[in-house]
């Protein structure tokens, strides 16, 4: 039996049947589990390959409901990929089976969030009762989940799903992440927002560009052998192979390239060496995520300048606010096309409903893209050096930096769910205030 990207096979054939996706490499194994599928009322079976095969098999719908994991052919790989699929479905429970596993490797399946452990080879009851028990365990899980995304729909984007391998065409993007105020999470944005585009099998590269500051080497825990500082010069002498020498590794498939360690060395960066290096990067990955610093520097205009899509983190607070609709309006001067900034509400489970109403208005526009807040989780990952995204992936957190990555990845558009609704006194309008409009 062919055992190629995807195999759709359907169990009972029902539509409400629930979904299982399976990882197994070996095509005998494989097909036992997919004859005990057939012969099970109530499952609807795919095989995935690789977690990109996820957007083939699910555009469209709603992810699966269980993904059932065989360990026997190489368990790193197989919980690698059952990791990543969860990154992308949250609410999915997971099932692991296989031959008389050491205790080791059930730690490590519990680790990627291993449900139940069926030992293999097993029989279709006690297949379905697996899935159905995990099934109903995750329940509580999917309704944190879509309480955790950001306020839109999440269809799927229209035309071809997402090729994978060397031989993809894709159009690369620069994504700038910048907020007018300081502190409201530029950085861990921009890291986990990358590590995120990553993890979706993209070729990706981070510059710190906030070059006297920088802390990316930090969240990463990534030595600060090499630097930005040693391509400063000439801009002419800037090139492929410069650059490629000045990036680090990070063990995610990320390459990462450092601001310099010391502050004052920034002086000696101007920004047509920023625009010479996103070049060099923009043509040798997929993605170019660039972190800044709260200014109008020429070297901060410069980074915005050549993105493609600007991600502007905001807090919900006046300060935060009122700086947000001042660069909007220098965005504007600027001639940025409105398509290429994306404002994102960080905490924002921690904004009332009539506030929210209230900054949306004063902005004159949705804030679609939000972030919750976890200050433990995140606080944690920046001390430890390892992205929250690809640490716990599952955490409402992550899933709101993967809703990101994918939308800008092409696999889900911005709908707007409500329409703002009126409101007699704005806050802008009250006396405590006095915020003035913001156009």
């Amino acid at each position: 039996m062919s055992t190629g990207n995807l195999t759709p096979l359907a169990g009972g054939g029902s539509t409400g049947a629930l979904k299982v996706a399976i990882i197994e490499p070996r095509a005998e194994t494989l097909q036992h589990v997919l004859t005990l599928a057939r012969q099970t009322r109530g499952l609807d079976v795919q095989v995935l390959n690789h977690a990109a095969a996820y957007f083939e098999v699910y555009s469209g719908s709603r992810g699966p409901d269980v993904l059932l994991v065989g360990l026997d052919s190489d368990p790193n790989e197989a919980l690698s990929r059952a990791k990543r699929i969860g990154a992308l479905a949250p609410a999915c429970g997971l099932v692991v089976f296989g031959h008389a596993p050491t205790m080791d490797l059930l730690s490590q399946a519990m680790a990627a969030g291993a449900r139940r452990y069926l030992p293999y080879p097993f029989d279709g009851p006690a297949l379905l009762q697996a899935v159905n028990d995990v099934h109903e365990e995750m329940k509580p899980f999917l309704i944190s989940a879509r309480a955790a995304l950001p306020a839109h729909d999440t269809p799927p984007a229209h035309g071809t799903p997402p090729e994978t391998g060397a031989a993809a065409a894709r159009e690369p993007k620069v994504v700038t992440v910048f907020s007018p105020k300081g502190g409201v999470g530029t950085s861990t944005i921009a890291v986990n927002l990358a590590c995120a585009l990553s993890a979706l099998g993209r070729r990706v590269a981070l510059m710190d560009g906030n070059i006297s500051f920088g802390n990316a080497g930090v969240f990463l825990n990534l030595p600060p052998s090499k630097s930005i500082l040693q391509l400063v010069g000439d801009p002419a002498g800037i090139s492929e192979a410069t650059v490629e020498e000045a990036l680090l590794s990070h063990p995610s498939g990320l390459k990462v390239l450092l601001a310099p360690l010391e502050p004052e060395a920034g002086e000696m960066i101007h920004g047509e060496h920023l625009r010479q290096i996103i070049a060099v990067l923009r043509a040798r990955y997929d993605y170019v995520v660039v972190d800044t610093w709260p200014s109008y520097d020429e070297r901060v205009l410069a980074m915005l300048e050549v993105a493609d899509k600007i991600l502007i983190p905001t807090g919900p607070e006046l300060p935060s606010i009122k700086n947000l609709a001042a660069f909007l309006r220098v965005a504007r001067l600027l001639g940025y096309p409105k398509d290429k900034l994306i404002p994102v509400l960080m905490r924002a489970n921690s904004v009332a409903p009539d506030h929210l109403h209230d900054i949306e208005s004063f902005l004159k526009q949705p804030l679609v893209w939000r972030i919750v807040s976890d200050g433990k989780r995140v606080t944690q990952s920046v001390n430890n050096g390892e992205p929250f995204v690809l640490k716990e992936e599952t955490a409402p957190v992550s899933q709101n930096i993967y809703a990101l990555a994918r939308m800008l990845d092409g696999h889900q558009e911005m709908t707007i769910v409500r329409p703002l609704r009126a409101k007699a006194r704005p806050f802008w309008k009250r006396p405590l205030f006095g915020l003035g409009k913001a156009s």
